[in-house]
């Protein structure tokens, strides 16, 4: 990362970071924006109805969520369910859902990665990928006007979860709230009983490991 950002990099390429949820991509993205000047788009922001750049060190959250675009939503669920719950369970994901998601992204993060270059800068774009085959349908998604470089972080799982749990929980007390009502305003409707952080810390520290 250190040459990466020490050398002038091509007006079209993008460094596209990924690793578990909790694993740093988010802050990384930041501290490169921050310290060496460089656009951020966070998908999950994207994903969840918020701006990708102006937005980018946000956690999404139900505001934003009362925004997001009904196509973008329908696919994102469906890459959860045929994708990342199948991982997590040991089954074998559809890949076609991740290249659904990815298709539809791709005019975006050219749209960025044009903006930056206009601005003189870089762009890092920031989301968990965990197949190769779909870090190769992205490359192929963005081709030719844009060439993807990925940085796959891989910290300690139990570290990955603590840090998932403590961001969650920071955001929550900035609302005033628990981490498990926070949790549930994202479907207020759900009749899931009240859990302690201690509960809901286990759980991440299960998926995080099954994710892995």
């Amino acid at each position: 990362l250190r040459i990466l950002c020490e050398r002038k990099m091509s007006a079209t390429k993008v460094l596209f970071v990924t690793g578990l949820s909790g694993a740093g991509k988010t802050t990384l993205g930041e501290l490169l924006k921050q310290e060496h000047g460089f656009l951020h788009f966070n998908v999950d922001v994207w994903a969840f109805g918020g701006h990708p750049l102006d937005e980018s060190a946000l956690v999404p959250n139900p505001e934003m969520m009362a925004k997001r675009d009904p196509e973008i939503q329908a696919l994102f669920d469906a890459m959860v369910e045929g994708g990342f719950k199948k991982l997590a369970a040991g089954e074998t994901p559809d890949a076609a859902v991740w290249e659904a998601f990815f298709a539809r992204l791709a005019p975006a993060v050219k749209d960025a990665a044009t903006r930056a270059a206009s601005e003189g800068k870089q762009l890092v774009v920031t989301f968990s990928v965990y197949l190769r085959s779909v870090r190769d349908a992205v490359r192929r998604l963005l081709a030719p006007e844009v060439a993807v470089a990925f940085v796959v972080l891989a910290p300690d799982v139990d570290v990955v979860a603590t840090r998932k749990v403590e961001h969650l929980r920071n955001t929550a007390a900035s609302r005033g709230l628990t981490l498990s009502q926070f949790l549930r305003s994202f479907n207020p409707s759900s009749d899931a009983p009240d859990l302690s952080e201690e509960q809901i810390a286990a759980i991440f520290v299960g998926q995080t490991q099954a994710a892995a």
